[in-house]
């Protein structure tokens, strides 16, 4: 029988990637209230980057 969850790592992992996510939108959302579009830009970038290469190295 194949468990219910694949990797026992997985599970903190998604949870981690969910919270950073929120923290990243509301700072976009921060950041553009206050006129800071060029520093919303590279924090979205940086994140992008982030995600790429975790999900890389996690697979």
């Amino acid at each position: 029988m194949r468990p219910m969850i694949p990797s026992a790592h997985l599970v903190p992992f998604v949870c981690f990637l969910i919270l950073l996510t929120c923290v990243v939108v509301f700072a976009v959302i921060w950041n553009l209230r206050r006129w800071r579009v060029r520093s919303a830009v590279v924090l979205l970038i940086a994140y992008a980057i982030f995600v790429l290469m975790t999900v890389l190295a996690a697979t």
